[in-house]
């Protein structure tokens, strides 16, 4: 769990108002590097008037933020759930003998838009020719899709983990979706940029192997393991 909160819309609105305050009384320049209310200068500048029309053009402004409180956690994170399915079979005689099996295996992100599809089919064969010579394949097909967020570190504004701390509680996921204001709005990232890595694997094995006397037997394997990686990043 988080060790800290975000702020709310009331005391984001409140801490806007401070650094237009610091602003105009310590010369500093807090208030203009922030996304915030233009008329805060405009109504401290006339002293803060309860009344007015520098209040009421204030009020104007802070009416339709103090209706919007997002709470950016709940819209970034998620229960994640997994689910895997198997099925296999085996089968044989008395001198053949098989394992098939196919998985099916999905993976939800705690992150919304991440998680992973897996799909794996395997196939074990084994043959006695004679009571000295045996022999037998092993393989293992697989493919998988993972969906990747749109940064997974540092302090990029597409990391949904930072952007869950510096997005604002007066906006809500569609606020600013048609001008792609990444700084202001994270989730517009999340929704738009599209990475996915697709992964497809064969491993493959054989083996030989003769007994030569009951003491003294020769085997031999051969493997293979070819993997291939996709990446695709859409926006």
């Amino acid at each position: 769990t988080s060790k800290f909160s975000n702020m709310n819309t009331a005391q984001r609105l409140d801490f806007e108002r401070m650094l237009a305050q610091s602003d105009i009384n310590n010369g500093t320049n807090l208030f203009i590097a922030t996304r915030t209310v233009p008329s805060w200068r405009t109504w401290i500048l006339a002293g803060s008037p309860q009344s007015g029309p520098a209040y009421n053009a204030l009020q104007t402004q802070l009416a339709p933020l103090r209706a919007v409180d997002t709470d950016w956690r709940k819209e970034f994170f998620r229960t994640g759930r997994i689910q895997s399915h198997d099925l296999s079979a085996t089968g044989g005689d008395e001198k053949t003998n098989f394992f098939v099996s196919a998985q099916y295996r999905r993976e939800e992100g705690i992150i919304n838009n991440s998680g992973l599809d897996r799909y794996t089919l395997r196939a074990n064969v084994q043959h006695n020719a004679n009571d000295k010579f045996r022999f037998g394949i092993n393989t293992s097909v697989g493919y998988s899709r993972s969906n990747l967020i749109p940064s997974e570190s540092g302090n990029s504004v597409a990391n949904p983990v930072l952007g869950m701390y510096t997005a604002l509680p007066y906006d809500t996921p569609d606020t600013d979706k048609s001008r792609f204001i990444l700084q202001f709005n994270p989730s517009v990232v999340m929704n738009v940029v599209k990475r996915t890595n697709d992964n497809y694997k064969l491993i493959a094995g054989a083996f030989l192997e003769y007994d030569f006397t009951k003491e003294l037997t020769l085997r031999t394997n051969w493997g293979g393991d070819i993997s291939m990686d996709i990446f695709k990043s859409v926006t």
